[in-house]
């Protein structure tokens, strides 16, 4: 049985990380967000690349990766999965990429 290399990388640098990408500002008076739901192939989720949740578990990684940390915002796309599954898709051998934002 072959276990697959774990590579964990720490996500930090606050609101360059956080995923601001498709956040669409409305234009009524409330100045309300959403996200544009679009993920474009290369920060799809992938089985092998996971992310630790508030709840200190680990899960599947998937867009917007930050929506759990702070529930007062809203979260697109940032660069953290297009990243991991460069990471991910770089090495030969089976890896698993573990993803750790900060605040």
């Amino acid at each position: 049985m072959v276990t697959a290399t774990k590579h964990i990388f720490i996500l930090s640098g606050q609101s360059n990380m956080a995923g601001r990408g498709g956040v669409i500002r409305a234009n009524d008076h409330h100045h309300q967000q959403h996200w544009d739901g679009i993920v474009p192939p290369e920060c799809q989720p992938h089985p092998k690349t996971h992310r630790l949740g508030v709840t200190l578990h680990w899960e599947q990684a998937r867009v917007p990766l930050h929506a759990d940390i702070d529930t007062q915002k809203i979260y697109g796309l940032g660069p953290g999965m297009s990243v991991s599954n460069a990471i991910k898709d770089h090495y030969e051998e089976e890896v698993v990429v573990g993803l750790v934002h900060t605040q």
